[in-house]
This record gives structure tokens, C-alpha cells and sequence, in this order.
């Protein structure tokens, strides 16, 4: 059993490379299912998830291989095993697993899935993925101990798709699977994350033909096969440079964040209106703590507006503010666990109605030992820590490594005391 003891108080100030994006890698290591070339992604990040995304790749038959120079290298079967049934295990371990179903259709015609994991922050059904691929001529069945069978009698065809409300995975879904359909396909209310971006430039390198991806409608029109060789490098991770700025900003410190196209506008706008300075260079971004922590309100919306993904990591910071902030999870249901835990810290904070909480801040933070629910839960933790006198134990610290890369490492060389701590337990 893993622990983290944060020894807190210190400002941080130093350098950190920020990550390749843990949301565009999953996606993009799932589309190498479709290409009959050699795969080489550069820029992945060293994460629990990526590896378990792997795993499953490597489940099919094919060989993907993870290099030390957070480059992965895959080569894919041509003959693919898409019945998942086997693979529950790691599929378990995070929701991005789901993304194998639009690749594995467009190959194989079929897709036998077992249930997925990932955080626990609320329901997350996988009805618009399953609607869409309804809608390109797909079929669904139910199969016993809750795997899906997902098969296109003859082929995928071309379709509008009218999503029902803005989903970042559906979208991607049905984008993989889509490009391999015969005729046009138009996705509209379609999520315009950076991270969609990233998956239709990485897909159209194989030779698709994809547009419109980053706005809210994206036409694809379908190709047979999918055979380049592709050298393609992930986008920095957004989550993780906001993560980093706002230690920055809770310790009194300045950190410069290394890396291109770090923060979205609709956090920088915050981190802004919080006080926080912000200066921009050409690959590198630095930020500057304030002289105190200005009270702000957030309501977290799909992009372009603020990221749930950095909800709980504010919420740690906005602790420590000269006042009443407010924040409204708009997302998801249950992204408000890691108050609790604030709380032991001496955060006072409320709940204000099922999705909205008032945050009253405190003068300071104080040690105690807290547990992580979740990826992003856990890196809110770290943050308080960092601020609060004394040592905070933080348990359950896997959480924070299946989206951070080496976080004890990077906050280390900006100063921060803190190690990870491993405990044996009697059976």
C-alpha cells in the first residue's frame, strides 16, 4: 500500500515540462487499431493509463510497445481479436478502454466489450456511443455477465448524426468508427476539444479525411483503408499545466510550465481573476503567485469554457482566497468528493445545492491525512498539501498516476518536499 507525504509551507519556484495529454494518447492509441502501418507516437505520457490502454492493444494480437523516450511504437495484426471478453480485468482499470469500440468496428465489423472503469465521479452511460453507431448501421446485443456485442451486418454506412448533448468520448467514437464507413458522415453538437483536434490530425496522417474537427460539426468522409506509416507527437497535456500553475499560485511561487498551447483561455481567465500573473513566451508559459488569492466564481462547461478536469484542483486553491467563491459542476454528478477531505485540512466549505458549493476561504491549510477518490481529486490534494504547514499522508496515490507523469519528480525540482511511502500489509 502507497502513500504521499507532503511536507507543505514552501513556495515553489523552477521549471516543469508539462506532459503529452493523457486525453489525447488514450484515443490516438486506440485509432492504431486501424492502420495496417507502423505507428510512432511521440510525446506519451509514462501514466498507469496509457499502459493499461497498451495492454488491451497488445490483447488484440497486436504490438505495441512503449519506449523510454515516452515514445510508443505499435504494429498492428491485421487479423485483430476484438472480443474483449478476456480483457475485463485491465478494461476495469480506466473508461478510455470504451474508445477500442469505434476502431475495432470499423475494422473487424464487430466489437464484443466488457463494462469499462475510470474515475468514480458519476454516471457516464454509453448511450450516444451506442446510438451512433446505430445510426452508421450498426447492431447491439446484449450478451450475459455485461458484455456488449456490436456487429455492422455488411458495412458501416455513412450518416448524420445528431448528438444529443456535447460528449468528448461519443464523439470520438463515432469519429474512428466513421472514417471507415462507406459515404459522408456529419457529427454535429460534436465536443471541440483540443484533444478531437489532436485525433482527427493523427487519423487523417493514416489517410482519412476528416474536417471540422474543434468545431461543433465535423464531416468525414469514409475510406476503405487506412495503411500510412505515421509519426505523430501528442499535444501538451492543458489539465496538468493548469494543475501545476495553481501550486504555483497556492504556495506563493513561480513556476515557468514548458510547453505548447498549456492553458485554455477560460482557465488562464481564471487563474487572472484570482490573481494569478501570467507571462507568455514562445514554448513556455510562466506563472506568477499573488499577493492573495482573489475570491472567483466557476461554472464548468465543454469546451471551450472551464474544464471539469480542473474543478477540484481550484477548489483546493480557492480554500485559501480573501472571500466567498462559488463553483457549479455542470458535468458531472459526482465531482465534489475531495471536499470532504479538503475539509480535514480546515477548508470551509458548503454545499450549496446537488451541484453547487460555496467555498468560504481560510487563512490557512492545515496537515492531516486525507484520501485520494479519484485522478483529479487527488492532485486537488497535493495542491492543499503543498500550501498547508506540517505533513499531510495522502493514501490511495494511484489515482494521481494514472493522469500525472512523475509528479512527485516535477514539483520536487521546484522546490517541494514530498516522497512516496510504501507500506506491507499482512494477509
Amino acid at each position: 500500500m502507497q502513500k504521499i507525504l507532503v511536507n507543505g509551507g514552501k513556495p515553489l519556484v523552477g521549471k516543469i515540462k508539462i506532459s503529452g495529454s493523457k486525453n489525447s494518447a488514450l484515443p490516438i492509441i486506440a485509432a492504431s487499431l486501424m492502420s495496417t502501418g507502423t505507428i510512432n507516437i511521440k510525446n506519451v505520457p509514462n501514466i498507469s493509463d496509457v499502459q493499461s490502454m497498451l495492454s488491451i492493444i497488445n490483447y488484440t494480437g497486436s504490438n505495441a510497445v512503449y519506449k523510454n523516450n515516452n515514445n510508443v511504437i505499435i504494429n498492428c495484426n491485421c487479423k485483430l481479436n476484438t472480443n474483449f471478453s478476456g480483457a475485463s480485468k485491465i478494461m476495469q482499470k480506466l473508461r478510455g478502454s470504451s474508445l477500442v469500440m469505434g476502431a475495432s468496428l470499423a475494422v473487424n465489423g464487430h466489437v464484443v466489450i466488457p463494462a469499462t472503469g475510470g474515475c468514480n465521479i458519476g454516471q457516464r452511460p454509453l448511450n450516444m456511443h451506442l446510438n451512433g453507431f446505430r445510426k452508421l448501421g450498426a447492431k447491439i446485443q446484449h450478451l450475459d455477465n455485461s458484455l456488449l456485442l456490436i456487429s455492422v451486418p455488411k458495412s458501416l454506412q455513412g450518416a448524420k448524426i445528431n448528438m444529443s448533448k456535447i460528449s468528448v468520448g461519443a464523439t470520438e467514437n463515432i469519429l474512428m468508427a466513421a472514417t471507415m464507413a462507406d459515404g459522408f458522415t456529419e457529427i454535429n453538437n460534436a465536443a471541440m476539444e483540443p484533444e478531437i483536434v489532436d485525433l482527427a490530425n493523427f487519423l487523417n496522417k493514416m489517410g482519412a479525411n476528416i474536417q471540422g474537427a474543434g468545431t461543433s460539426t465535423i464531416t468525414i468522409k469514409g475510406t476503405t483503408k487506412l495503411s500510412n506509416d505515421v509519426d505523430h507527437t501528442v499535444e501538451s497535456d492543458r489539465i496538468e499545466a493548469a494543475s501545476y500553475a495553481l501550486a504555483a499560485m497556492i504556495t506563493k511561487g513561480e513556476i515557468t510550465l514548458i510547453g505548447n498551447k498549456l492553458i485554455q483561455k477560460s482557465v488562464a481567465n481564471k487563474i487572472k481573476e484570482a490573481g494569478g500573473i501570467i507571462n507568455q513566451c514562445a514554448n513556455a508559459i510562466t506563472i506568477t503567485a499573488p499577493y492573495k488569492i482573489n475570491p472567483i466564481n466557476i461554472s464548468t462547461m465543454p469546451y471551450p469554457d472551464f474544464p471539469s478536469d480542473a474543478q477540484p484542483q481550484f477548489t483546493a486553491l480557492l480554500s485559501l482566497a480573501s472571500g466567498c467563491s462559488t463553483i457549479q459542476e455542470n458535468i458531472f454528478e459526482n465531482r465534489f468528493a475531495h471536499t470532504e477531505e479538503l475539509k480535514k485540512m480546515g477548508a470551509n466549505i458548503y454545499t450549496i445545492s446537488e451541484n453547487t458549493i460555496q467555498i468560504n476561504g481560510v487563512r490557512s491549510l492545515q496537515a492531516a491525512e486525507v484520501q485520494a477518490t479519484n485522478l483529479r481529486s487527488a492532485m486537488s490534494l497535493v495542491i492543499a498539501a503543498l500550501s498547508a504547514k506540517g505533513e499531510t499522508l495522502i493514501t490511495n496515490p494511484f489515482h494521481l498516476d494514472r493522469g500525472y507523469e512523475n509528479p512527485e519528480l516535477k514539483l520536487s525540482q521546484c522546490g517541494a518536499k514530498l516522497k512516496r511511502l510504501t507500506e506491507k500489509i499482512d494477509i
